[in-house]
């Protein structure tokens, strides 16, 4: 039997730093933003993450965000009853469709302030 002492080859090496690899199942917009965001900081997507992951404290979602999910479910709902109603009345009315694009242009806008509020307040959460 070989004496461990008499063992040849390269000596293991100790490294203070040692990394470990973990993965993280995440929605492909999320994973996008933070590759993103880690470009244009200058730093690699693990150096963001990392410094994200140890200096913001999570937020985990409760009673609040089901409430917040279910208003926005109801102006979704209101929303499409408005088109629906447009549509119904331009052609009850004679509306140009140039009338009817400028209405759901308006409507449109509407809807991106809302998935910009929605975005700021979850971008803050990352």
């Amino acid at each position: 039997m070989e004496n461990k002492k008499n063992k040849k080859g390269r000596p293991a090496h100790h490294r203070k730093d040692k990394k470990e690899k973990t993965s993280v199942w995440m929605k492909k917009q999320v994973y996008e933003k933070l590759r993103t965001r880690a470009k244009n900081s200058g730093h690699s997507y693990s150096q963001y993450c990392e410094k994200i992951l140890l200096t913001k404290q999570p937020v985990f979602y409760g009673q609040d965000h089901k409430q917040l999910i279910a208003e926005i479910n109801k102006i979704g709902i209101n929303f499409n009853q408005i088109v629906k109603a447009v549509n119904e009345h331009a052609l009850a009315k004679g509306l140009t469709k140039v009338q009817v694009q400028e209405v759901a242009r308006k409507g449109l806008g509407i809807l991106r302030s809302i998935e910009q509020m929605i975005d700021d307040r979850t971008s803050h959460d990352l």
